[in-house]
Protein backbone atom coordinates (compact mmCIF):
# COMPACT_ATOMS: atom_id res chain seq x y z
CA UNK A 1 0.00 0.00 0.00
CA UNK A 2 1.36 3.39 -0.98
CA UNK A 3 2.08 5.81 1.84
CA UNK A 4 3.04 9.45 1.48
CA UNK A 5 5.14 11.69 3.68
CA UNK A 6 1.87 12.75 5.31
CA UNK A 7 1.50 9.29 6.91
CA UNK A 8 -2.19 9.11 6.06
CA UNK A 9 -2.48 5.36 5.70
CA UNK A 10 -4.07 4.93 9.12
CA UNK A 11 -7.04 7.06 8.05
CA UNK A 12 -8.44 4.30 5.89
CA UNK A 13 -8.06 1.40 8.31
CA UNK A 14 -11.46 -0.24 8.60
CA UNK A 15 -12.95 1.66 5.63
CA UNK A 16 -14.72 -0.63 3.16
CA UNK A 17 -15.71 2.26 0.92
CA UNK A 18 -13.95 3.96 -1.94
CA UNK A 19 -12.93 7.19 -0.27
CA UNK A 20 -11.46 10.22 -1.97
CA UNK A 21 -8.51 11.82 -0.23
CA UNK A 22 -7.05 14.82 -1.99
CA UNK A 23 -4.21 17.12 -1.16
CA UNK A 24 -4.35 20.19 -3.37
CA UNK A 25 -1.10 19.84 -5.26
CA UNK A 26 0.27 19.32 -8.76
CA UNK A 27 0.33 15.58 -9.24
CA UNK A 28 -2.11 12.80 -8.43
CA UNK A 29 -1.19 9.25 -7.56
CA UNK A 30 -4.06 6.76 -7.46
CA UNK A 31 -4.59 3.54 -5.61
CA UNK A 32 -7.61 1.37 -4.99
CA UNK A 33 -9.57 2.57 -2.00
CA UNK A 34 -8.26 6.13 -2.15
CA UNK A 35 -7.13 8.85 -4.50
CA UNK A 36 -4.03 10.52 -3.13
CA UNK A 37 -2.55 13.71 -4.53
CA UNK A 38 0.93 14.80 -3.61
CA UNK A 39 3.39 17.44 -4.76
CA UNK A 40 6.44 16.68 -6.81
CA UNK A 41 9.31 19.17 -6.69
CA UNK A 42 10.66 17.73 -9.93
CA UNK A 43 7.81 19.09 -12.05
CA UNK A 44 8.60 22.20 -14.03
CA UNK A 45 6.21 24.94 -12.88
CA UNK A 46 5.28 26.24 -16.33
CA UNK A 47 4.52 22.77 -17.62
CA UNK A 48 2.57 22.09 -14.45
CA UNK A 49 0.42 25.17 -15.02
CA UNK A 50 -0.30 24.10 -18.60
CA UNK A 51 -1.29 20.65 -17.40
CA UNK A 52 -3.54 22.14 -14.74
CA UNK A 53 -5.34 24.28 -17.30
CA UNK A 54 -5.80 21.34 -19.65
CA UNK A 55 -7.05 19.01 -16.91
CA UNK A 56 -9.29 21.73 -15.49
CA UNK A 57 -10.85 22.87 -18.78
CA UNK A 58 -14.60 23.38 -18.36
CA UNK A 59 -15.43 21.07 -21.28
CA UNK A 60 -13.92 18.18 -19.33
CA UNK A 61 -16.74 18.38 -16.78
CA UNK A 62 -20.52 18.38 -16.57
CA UNK A 63 -20.86 22.14 -16.09
CA UNK A 64 -23.78 24.02 -17.64
CA UNK A 65 -23.15 26.84 -20.10
CA UNK A 66 -24.85 29.28 -17.73
CA UNK A 67 -22.57 28.31 -14.85
CA UNK A 68 -19.51 28.49 -17.08
CA UNK A 69 -20.45 32.07 -17.90
CA UNK A 70 -20.82 32.93 -14.21
CA UNK A 71 -17.40 31.42 -13.55
CA UNK A 72 -15.89 33.49 -16.34
CA UNK A 73 -17.54 36.58 -14.88
CA UNK A 74 -15.51 35.79 -11.75
CA UNK A 75 -12.42 35.49 -13.93
CA UNK A 76 -12.32 31.73 -13.39
CA UNK A 77 -11.11 30.21 -16.67
CA UNK A 78 -10.48 26.63 -15.59
CA UNK A 79 -10.77 24.46 -12.48
CA UNK A 80 -7.85 24.38 -10.05
CA UNK A 81 -6.42 20.95 -9.11
CA UNK A 82 -8.45 20.48 -5.93
CA UNK A 83 -11.58 21.37 -7.92
CA UNK A 84 -10.90 19.22 -10.97
CA UNK A 85 -9.84 16.19 -8.93
CA UNK A 86 -12.91 16.15 -6.72
CA UNK A 87 -15.60 17.43 -9.11
CA UNK A 88 -16.81 14.16 -10.62
CA UNK A 89 -16.92 12.35 -7.29
CA UNK A 90 -18.87 15.13 -5.59
CA UNK A 91 -21.41 15.71 -8.37
CA UNK A 92 -22.03 11.96 -8.66
CA UNK A 93 -22.88 11.68 -4.97
CA UNK A 94 -19.82 9.91 -3.59
CA UNK A 95 -18.61 10.43 -0.03
CA UNK A 96 -15.36 12.38 -0.10
CA UNK A 97 -12.55 13.38 2.22
CA UNK A 98 -10.58 16.24 0.69
CA UNK A 99 -7.42 17.62 2.22
CA UNK A 100 -6.94 21.20 1.06
CA UNK A 101 -5.69 24.36 2.69
CA UNK A 102 -7.26 27.80 2.50
CA UNK A 103 -6.31 29.58 -0.71
CA UNK A 104 -6.34 26.49 -2.95
CA UNK A 105 -9.85 27.06 -4.30
CA UNK A 106 -11.47 24.59 -1.94
CA UNK A 107 -14.77 26.47 -1.53
CA UNK A 108 -15.47 26.31 -5.25
CA UNK A 109 -14.42 22.65 -5.14
CA UNK A 110 -17.63 21.81 -3.30
CA UNK A 111 -19.95 24.72 -4.14
CA UNK A 112 -19.64 24.27 -7.92
CA UNK A 113 -20.66 20.58 -8.18
CA UNK A 114 -23.34 21.07 -5.52
CA UNK A 115 -24.90 23.97 -7.45
CA UNK A 116 -24.81 21.99 -10.69
CA UNK A 117 -26.41 18.98 -9.02
CA UNK A 118 -29.17 20.91 -7.24
CA UNK A 119 -30.03 22.96 -10.32
CA UNK A 120 -31.10 19.78 -12.10
CA UNK A 121 -34.23 19.68 -9.95
CA UNK A 122 -35.45 23.07 -8.76
CA UNK A 123 -38.51 23.67 -6.61
CA UNK A 124 -40.16 27.05 -6.05
CA UNK A 125 -42.31 25.77 -3.19
CA UNK A 126 -42.42 28.19 -0.28
CA UNK A 127 -41.03 26.70 2.92
CA UNK A 128 -39.22 23.89 1.13
CA UNK A 129 -36.63 22.12 3.26
CA UNK A 130 -32.92 22.41 2.41
CA UNK A 131 -31.25 19.73 0.33
CA UNK A 132 -27.72 20.70 1.31
CA UNK A 133 -26.11 21.71 4.61
CA UNK A 134 -22.67 23.32 4.79
CA UNK A 135 -21.09 23.63 8.24
CA UNK A 136 -18.40 26.27 8.80
CA UNK A 137 -16.39 26.93 12.00
CA UNK A 138 -16.91 30.72 11.98
CA UNK A 139 -19.53 33.22 10.85
CA UNK A 140 -16.93 34.95 8.67
CA UNK A 141 -16.38 31.72 6.76
CA UNK A 142 -20.13 31.09 6.60
CA UNK A 143 -20.65 34.49 4.98
CA UNK A 144 -17.73 33.97 2.62
CA UNK A 145 -18.98 30.56 1.49
CA UNK A 146 -22.48 31.94 1.03
CA UNK A 147 -21.09 34.61 -1.28
CA UNK A 148 -19.31 31.95 -3.32
CA UNK A 149 -22.58 30.05 -3.75
CA UNK A 150 -24.40 33.25 -4.70
CA UNK A 151 -21.82 34.10 -7.36
CA UNK A 152 -22.38 30.89 -9.36
CA UNK A 153 -25.95 29.77 -8.64
CA UNK A 154 -29.02 30.43 -10.75
CA UNK A 155 -31.59 32.85 -9.33
CA UNK A 156 -33.93 29.90 -8.70
CA UNK A 157 -31.68 28.38 -6.02
CA UNK A 158 -32.10 29.83 -2.53
CA UNK A 159 -29.33 30.08 0.08
CA UNK A 160 -29.85 30.66 3.82
CA UNK A 161 -27.01 31.60 6.15
CA UNK A 162 -27.31 30.85 9.87
CA UNK A 163 -24.72 32.09 12.36
CA UNK A 164 -24.50 33.74 15.75
CA UNK A 165 -24.43 37.47 16.28
CA UNK A 166 -27.38 38.08 13.99
CA UNK A 167 -31.10 38.23 14.77
CA UNK A 168 -32.86 34.88 14.81
CA UNK A 169 -35.97 36.41 13.22
CA UNK A 170 -34.28 37.36 9.95
CA UNK A 171 -32.63 33.98 9.62
CA UNK A 172 -35.87 32.21 10.49
CA UNK A 173 -37.71 34.21 7.83
CA UNK A 174 -35.20 33.04 5.24
CA UNK A 175 -35.95 29.42 6.15
CA UNK A 176 -39.70 30.02 6.08
CA UNK A 177 -39.43 31.26 2.51
CA UNK A 178 -37.69 28.04 1.54
CA UNK A 179 -34.01 27.17 1.14
CA UNK A 180 -32.09 24.79 -1.09
CA UNK A 181 -28.77 25.27 0.70
CA UNK A 182 -28.15 26.20 4.33
CA UNK A 183 -24.70 27.46 5.29
CA UNK A 184 -24.02 27.99 8.96
CA UNK A 185 -22.03 27.52 12.13
CA UNK A 186 -22.62 24.43 14.31
CA UNK A 187 -23.94 26.34 17.33
CA UNK A 188 -26.60 28.29 15.43
CA UNK A 189 -27.62 25.27 13.34
CA UNK A 190 -28.07 23.24 16.52
CA UNK A 191 -30.18 26.02 18.06
CA UNK A 192 -32.51 26.08 15.06
CA UNK A 193 -32.84 22.29 15.16
CA UNK A 194 -33.68 22.32 18.87
CA UNK A 195 -36.30 25.02 18.29
CA UNK A 196 -37.84 22.96 15.44
CA UNK A 197 -37.24 25.87 13.07
CA UNK A 198 -34.89 23.93 10.80
CA UNK A 199 -35.85 20.63 9.19
CA UNK A 200 -33.05 18.57 7.65
CA UNK A 201 -35.07 15.49 6.77
CA UNK A 202 -34.71 16.18 3.04
CA UNK A 203 -31.01 17.01 3.23
CA UNK A 204 -29.10 15.08 0.56
CA UNK A 205 -25.63 16.59 0.93
CA UNK A 206 -23.62 17.50 4.03
CA UNK A 207 -20.38 19.48 3.79
CA UNK A 208 -18.08 19.70 6.81
CA UNK A 209 -15.64 22.46 5.91
CA UNK A 210 -12.42 23.08 7.86
CA UNK A 211 -13.13 20.21 10.23
CA UNK A 212 -9.81 20.60 12.02
CA UNK A 213 -10.76 24.15 13.02
CA UNK A 214 -14.17 22.96 14.22
CA UNK A 215 -12.41 20.50 16.49
CA UNK A 216 -10.04 23.14 17.82
CA UNK A 217 -13.01 25.40 18.58
CA UNK A 218 -14.85 22.69 20.51
CA UNK A 219 -17.66 21.95 18.04
CA UNK A 220 -17.28 18.17 17.99
CA UNK A 221 -20.44 17.41 19.98
CA UNK A 222 -22.52 19.98 18.09
CA UNK A 223 -21.47 18.50 14.76
CA UNK A 224 -22.22 14.97 15.97
CA UNK A 225 -25.66 16.13 17.13
CA UNK A 226 -26.42 17.78 13.79
CA UNK A 227 -25.32 14.80 11.70
CA UNK A 228 -27.46 12.45 13.79
CA UNK A 229 -30.51 14.56 12.91
CA UNK A 230 -30.03 14.01 9.17
CA UNK A 231 -31.03 10.90 7.20
CA UNK A 232 -28.30 9.17 5.23
CA UNK A 233 -26.73 11.86 3.01
CA UNK A 234 -23.66 12.33 0.87
CA UNK A 235 -20.83 13.35 3.20
CA UNK A 236 -18.18 15.76 1.93
CA UNK A 237 -15.33 16.62 4.31
CA UNK A 238 -12.72 19.33 3.78
CA UNK A 239 -9.80 19.72 6.15
CA UNK A 240 -6.28 21.10 6.11
CA UNK A 241 -5.27 18.26 8.44
CA UNK A 242 -6.78 14.92 9.45
CA UNK A 243 -7.40 14.97 13.21
CA UNK A 244 -8.28 11.90 15.27
CA UNK A 245 -11.89 13.06 15.62
CA UNK A 246 -12.24 13.15 11.84
CA UNK A 247 -11.06 9.56 11.54
CA UNK A 248 -13.43 8.34 14.24
CA UNK A 249 -16.49 10.43 13.45
CA UNK A 250 -16.54 10.39 9.67
CA UNK A 251 -16.27 6.60 9.59
CA UNK A 252 -19.65 6.44 11.36
CA UNK A 253 -21.38 8.68 8.85
CA UNK A 254 -19.94 7.57 5.53
CA UNK A 255 -21.66 4.79 3.66
CA UNK A 256 -19.74 1.48 3.39
CA UNK A 257 -20.98 1.19 -0.22
CA UNK A 258 -20.65 4.79 -1.45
Amino acid sequence: MFTSSLTIRHLFVGFNTKQLFIQSTCLVRYQSGANIARASKDVDQSQSNENEQELGAFQQFDISVQTQQRLQDRNVRYLFPVQSRSYNDIISGKDCIVQARTGTGKTLAFSLPIVERLQREISRERGRFPRCLVLEPTRELAKQVTNDFLSIKSRLLSISTLYGGKEYSKQELSLQRGSDVVVGTPGRIKDFLNQKKLNLQQCQIVVLDEVDRMLDMGFQHDVDYIIRSIPRSQMIVFSATIPLWLKKSVARYMSPTN
